[in-house]
């Protein structure tokens, strides 16, 4: 219990200072052009200008239908340079009935994207999740179920061609095998009836589908070194060796704040997981990051959230292949069910009202300072001043 009151206490003297340290004055909505004015580093600079002297994709994931919002628009034109809708190119919206494609939620993701020159993130081809009862009901062989898949994503893929720059083609299909412990494909619909090609097979029409865009595996929990994340490299190894058409990994960082040290991943254990993806020419980014916090967030829990964005942030930044970070929400009020049901929130850059937290601070802090790989490797302090 003692042990447990200290670590207490030197999380909240931490969070204290690191609050202290980014809450300095700045210009908040970032439409002044002046850089570094006074003595705070960060006045007068904007995510989006930061990040594009930095070749680093700065993302949000939106919600299509608040993309009806003229105000949710400009938030995330004015903030981000990559889009990646939520829901919108899921199965159970884009084909809710079998052959019959629905891509309304997905052209206004595409719309708003070319209005304001934003990279688009296609999410997911493949999941064990949200899928139309007419597909995970169905009574299939394996050659059915094949030529389904195929036709969905030749269908969804072709019908972006050019305009979606990334997809996530297969999105967590590892988990945990009982009771060994082992991590392997997961028992879902796909992996029961087509078997452990399917991963490959949908890489490989994917690509046909589009040979431009850039193909990721996507999942949770292998950001930094550990089983999970041996498994999930030995995969992507394997099928890289095979010359199946996958570019990239997507860690997916849906973390908690934790309430006491230690803080988990840290960006070194991060760097690692990137370094090792790169080391073998796979790209990686940062495609869902979060920090939810208990309703209603506490100063203390907000100057540590803030630390952590960026430390995630520098981590991508180190990586020569690590070529984007994605915040999962543009702004508070961008809550999945899984936050509402346990009452978290309050994960993401902007507030409920779209004002800046100083976890956009923390990730503007990261784009000005943080090294990049070659300094990395020589030891240096930073590459940008």
């Amino acid at each position: 219990m003692q042990r447990r009151r200290q670590s207490a206490v030197v999380a909240g003297v931490i969070a204290a200072v690191v609050f202290a340290v980014l809450a300095v004055a700045l210009p908040w909505h970032g439409h002044s052009k002046r850089k570094g004015t006074g003595t705070d580093p960060l006045a007068g600079v904007t995510l989006r200008e930061q990040a594009a002297t930095r070749d680093i994709a700065i993302g949000v994931g939106a919600n299509s239908q608040r993309l009806l919002d003229p105000r949710y628009q400009q938030l995330i034109g004015s903030n981000f340079n990559s889009i990646t809708d939520t829901n919108a190119f899921k199965w159970d919206v884009t084909e809710p009935r079998p052959g019959e494609f629905n891509f309304t939620a997905a052209d206004r993701v595409v719309s708003v994207a070319e209005r304001y020159h934003l990279r688009v993130r296609g999410h997911t081809l493949i999941w064990h999740n949200q899928n139309p009862s007419w597909l995970t009901q169905g009574h299939w062989t394996k050659a059915a179920l094949k030529a389904v898949m195929k036709r969905h994503i030749m269908s969804v893929v072709g019908r972006y061609r050019g305009l979606v720059a990334q997809w996530d083609v297969v999105n967590e299909a590892l988990t945990t095998a009982k009771p060994s412990g082992r991590y392997v494909l997961r028992s879902d619909l796909w992996e029961k009836v087509i078997g452990p090609e399917y991963v490959a097979d949908a890489f490989i029409w994917a690509h046909e589908a589009d040979p431009s865009a850039q193909l990721f595996y996507n999942d949770y929990g292998a950001e930094a070194p550990s089983r999970r994340f041996d498994a999930e490299y030995r995969m992507v190894a394997r099928l890289k060796a095979a010359g199946v058409p996958i570019n990239g990994v997507g860690l997916q960082m849906h973390r908690p704040v934790p309430k006491a040290p230690p803080y988990y991943p840290t960006k070194a254990q991060v760097s690692t997981v990137l370094r090792q993806f790169a080391d073998i020419g796979v790209h990686t980014e940062i495609t869902e990051m979060d920090q939810p916090l208990p309703l209603p967030p506490q100063p203390a829990q907000l100057g540590l959230q803030a630390s952590l964005f960026e430390q995630m942030t520098a981590a991508c930044l180190s990586v020569q292949l690590c070529g984007g970070v994605t915040i999962w929400g543009a702004d508070d009020s961008d809550r999945y069910p899984v936050l509402i049901k346990r009452d978290l929130g309050a994960a993401t850059l902007f507030t409920t009202s779209g004002q800046p937290k100083l976890a956009y601070r923390g990730v503007l802090a990261a784009l000005i300072k943080a090294p990049g790989p070659l300094a990395q490797a020589r030891g240096e302090p930073q590459t940008v001043p």
